[in-house]
């Protein structure tokens, strides 16, 4: 099995057991699978603060949206968080969603985002 493979495996397991614990969710098609950030270290950290609950929140520019032409998320949706190797670790689900200037997140939104020392400096 190759790396892709095992991924794709392990996005399966974890969502089969999370449909077996959540009978009433109203999706059961594998949700999407990604990893946070652009490198190996940031990934896996971030994927194990989400494992923890310490990292609740997200933050993706708009222009990434519209310069990759993905859709906006919306409420409800369903992810598959996995580290860098495609291994999935956990099932996030958007539950707000705010278009807000870099200039104007505040430190409430540095803390539940739980990266770094989770400041809004």
């Amino acid at each position: 099995m190759n790396q892709k493979e095992i991924g794709e495996q392990s996005d399966k397991v974890l969502w089969n057991s999370f449909l077996e614990n959540n009978p009433d969710n109203n999706n059961k098609e594998i949700p999407i699978s990604f990893y946070f950030c652009d490198n190996k270290k940031d990934a896996d950290e971030c994927a194990e603060l989400v494992v923890k609950g310490i990292k609740r929140a997200t933050a993706t520019s708009l222009c990434w949206f519209e310069k990759n032409n993905e859709i906006l998320p919306k409420i409800g949706d369903q992810y598959i968080v996995t580290d860098w190797n495609g291994i999935a670790k956990a099932i996030i689900e958007t539950t707000q969603i705010e278009k807000v200037p870099y200039n104007k997140i505040t430190a409430e939104f540095a803390q539940i985002e739980g990266e770094g020392d989770k400041s809004l400096e």
